[in-house]
């Protein structure tokens, strides 16, 4: 699943290449891709309608519109967004949406799984989101007080780091490769229940959170062998080459050598170097 950092890469993608642009024509071909609306109403809104700006909030991307319309962008697993000069292949069994755009390109929609949805809304809420997300924890990147939400909520959950980091009600837009790796950074082993974390442990996790998704940005996110993630022109993201544990279990750790060992947490594997993270 595209986590924070490959979402931001594919919004950066979007502001620079369709911010600006006016929807010419929306094909719904994937029923299930706009479930909250009938997929009419949706081409009857968004058709002829300005592109003004986009922007991000955890996982979901959110591309403002004309008359206080946006419309929210959600990848989940396999959803992926790509910019087209030709005609879209009307028999590719993935593309789900495609919207023409006026400058003669077209914004494709494929997602494999169809997991992924688009939906419109009007609802927003006093810190400009969109109604539908507004119950989504502080984002790490985008909000401004999140390490000072994080170090009150932390030591309220008697849950694994693990599993802290990955509900979205808690931070938004980390997912399992990203608290892997904040986890190797901050040294700190991803079973530990939060509410055993000392003062410092929360303040090195922290700044481990903003110095891994950071890294992450900056490469473009992580590409991995089933090349379901891409930006919206086609390009790779190249983070995968620093992962310091994820996927590494069997292999030596950077930092210390030991074995980089694998477990179950709360459903999700996890990976991490016994040595390093206690």
């Amino acid at each position: 699943m595209p986590e924070l950092p490959e979402v931001e890469t594919v919004r950066r993608g979007l502001e620079e290449h369709v911010a600006g642009c006016r929807v010419l024509d929306l094909a719904i071909i994937g029923p299930r891709t706009v479930r909250r609306h009938d997929p009419n109403l949706i081409k009857l809104e968004v058709v002829g309608k300005k592109i003004t700006g986009c922007s991000r909030y955890g996982k979901y991307l959110i591309l403002g519109l004309d008359d206080n319309l946006c419309m929210v962008i959600h990848l989940r697993m396999t959803g992926r967004l790509q910019l087209i000069t030709d005609v879209p292949d009307l028999h590719d069994r993935h593309m789900h949406a495609y919207f023409t755009l006026d400058n003669d390109t077209s914004l494709v929609f494929f997602d494999p799984r169809t997991f992924g949805e688009i939906f419109l809304s009007k609802l927003m809420t006093a810190n400009n989101l969109p109604e539908e997300i507004s119950s989504l924890g502080p984002d790490p990147i985008v909000s401004d007080s999140w390490k000072d939400y994080l170090s009150k909520t932390i030591p309220t959950k008697s849950i694994p780091l693990k599993t802290l980091l990955l509900d979205q009600r808690i931070i938004s837009g980390i997912g399992n490769i990203y608290s892997d790796e904040i986890c190797h950074d901050a040294g700190i082993i991803p079973i530990k229940r939060s509410n055993t974390l000392s003062k410092s442990e929360i303040k090195l996790l922290s700044k481990s959170i903003t110095t891994i998704l950071t890294k992450a940005i900056n490469n473009k996110g992580s590409t991995l062998g089933d090349k379901k993630y891409l930006d919206i022109t086609g390009g790779e993201g190249s983070y995968q080459n620093h992962h310091k544990v994820y996927k590494r279990a069997g292999q030596a750790c950077y930092r210390c050598k030991s074995t980089i060992v694998k477990v179950k947490v709360s459903g999700r594997s996890s990976h991490y170097c016994p040595n390093c993270q206690f």
